[in-house]
């Protein structure tokens, strides 16, 4: 039994030898190496992907992400921070290469300026809408937001207006005569007077209270009107404190001009949205009174 093993094992040694001694096809050695390249190319692709990832890629990456995370926000403060944050590792992209590219970073750089001042101002209007006063804090939170209005726009609506305390029985307008000014009531009373055909005397036809516009219908009109056309309306009632009043005072044409300005057509927006709900409120109120009065 010994002999017989010592047999095999002395054949299976000469086979071995002989097999190693043969030449290989060079086109079989070929495609044994292929594979194995292929098959270490496989298991070796995560390692050498983080390996061979530079800083400089990563930024790249990284500043498209932000980029394209700016492209679905709606808050213009989150965009443009967003924008900075891209520009900022695309920077760092294009100068950590083996030839930076200046045309790029001077470029990205002129934009991240612009931005970053850009930033600078809203931080600046966010502050100081946060920062309001008492009394525009509770009208804005009473009478303007639920109109469309942001804290922002509320305060650019107020930097075109004047406060005023007006005395009792003074006149804010004048039927027949030509108006160039809304108002809006913080306080007090006011009384509007319409004139009585054929007769010298004035009837009263409303009550105007605290959180109304004065001269809305009339301003709509002035918004509508051509160039040709005088930049002054007339006033279709006579309105008289009736008791001591502070209002908010707006000048059509300063107003006019800066509602056009591109920047603040959402003051634009929530501005005739509160001034067409402000005359809903005031015709309910009228339709109210005379039917009231028709029935006594």
């Amino acid at each position: 039994m010994l002999l017989c093993f010592a047999r095999s094992v002395r054949q299976s040694r000469r086979f071995k030898g002989t097999f190693s001694r043969i030449p290989c096809d060079p086109i079989v050695l070929s495609q044994r190496r292929t594979f194995v390249d292929h098959n270490s190319r496989f298991w070796n692709a995560p390692r050498r992907l983080f390996r061979e990832e530079s800083l400089s890629n990563v930024c790249g990456h990284l500043s498209f992400c932000l980029l394209g995370a700016s492209y679905v926000t709606q808050d213009i403060l989150s965009l443009r921070s967003l924008a900075m944050g891209g520009i900022s590792l695309s920077i760092l992209f294009q100068y950590f290469r083996a030839i930076p590219l200046w045309i790029p970073i001077r470029w990205n750089g002129l934009f991240l300026a612009i931005n970053g001042v850009m930033v600078a101002v809203l931080v600046k209007e966010r502050d100081e809408a946060n920062r309001m006063a008492p009394w525009q804090r509770n009208l804005f939170e009473t009478d303007f937001k639920s109109m469309g209005f942001t804290e922002v726009e509320f305060c650019r609506l107020l930097e075109t207006s004047k406060r005023l305390k007006k005395a009792k029985n003074a006149m804010i307008c004048i039927e027949g005569v030509p108006q160039d000014k809304m108002y809006f009531v913080l306080s007090g009373e006011i009384e509007v007077q319409s004139k009585v055909p054929n007769e010298t005397s004035s009837r009263t036809i409303a009550m105007i209270e605290s959180n109304s516009f004065i001269g809305e219908m009339t301003y709509l009109t002035h918004l509508q009107e051509s160039s040709e056309r005088p930049s002054a309306e007339v006033a279709t009632a006579s309105c008289v404190c009736s008791k001591d009043t502070e209002v908010l005072e707006w000048n059509f044409s300063d107003l006019t001009t800066y509602l056009q300005q591109p920047a603040n057509r959402g003051v634009a927006n929530a501005l005739q949205a509160k001034l067409s709900n402000d005359l809903r409120l005031k015709l309910k109120k009228l339709n109210r009174r005379q039917s009231t009065n028709n029935s006594e």
